[in-house]
């Protein structure tokens, strides 16, 4: 069983760790704690000597040369944040101003910093920064898995206004290139 973006929740009840890209110390510390703290406790998704295990989930694109990688990446961004964003369009018709934005999670604020005017200038980069060629692909990767704190990649393919030709080529590269070398 996988717990996405709170390391609390998922170390409390014995889930896998699943986290937006690389996952920062503090978070990784926080989820090896909060495991370690209710190990024993009786209500917990974990077989008994189940170890703490994190996903790091990656929206990638691999082109052939770094411009390609990073356009088909930023194209997965903005369909998948427009989408989020739209998803809150009418929570206002239901819910009073205080509920709406409780409502927002880490996802659609940022989908929301992403859409709003100056957004994507100030966060795509960040957002495509493990994208590009092969061996741009493979060395974030790699320096990514190296700090330890990593055990999975989930890639989300496809995702947003990606074609489904990217995608498949994306994916493909990725297997047949990227994963051997790591």
């Amino acid at each position: 069983m996988w717990y996405a973006g709170n390391p609390t929740v998922a170390g409390r009840y014995g889930f896998g760790l699943v986290w937006p890209g690389a996952i920062p110390q503090d978070a990784y510390d926080l989820y090896l704690s909060t495991w370690e703290r209710y190990k024993d406790d009786p209500v917990r998704a974990d077989a008994p000597g189940a170890t703490p295990r994190v996903g790091s989930t990656m929206l990638l694109g691999i082109g052939a040369d770094e411009a390609e990688g990073k356009a088909i990446a930023a194209r997965g961004f903005r369909g998948l944040m427009r989408r989020v964003v739209e998803v809150h369009t009418f929570d206002r018709l239901a819910l009073d101003e205080e509920e709406a934005e409780a409502a927002l999670n880490p996802l659609a604020r940022g989908a929301q910093a992403l859409v709003s005017p100056g957004g994507e200038a100030a966060l795509m980069p960040t957002l495509t920064a493990d994208s590009g060629t092969v061996s741009q692909v493979t060395e974030a990767l790699q320096a990514m898995l190296a700090d330890g704190r990593t055990d999975y990649i989930i890639l989300q393919l496809p995702t947003g206004d990606m074609t489904y030709a990217e995608s498949r080529a994306t994916l493909e590269t990725f297997i047949e290139r990227v994963a051997p070398e790591l």
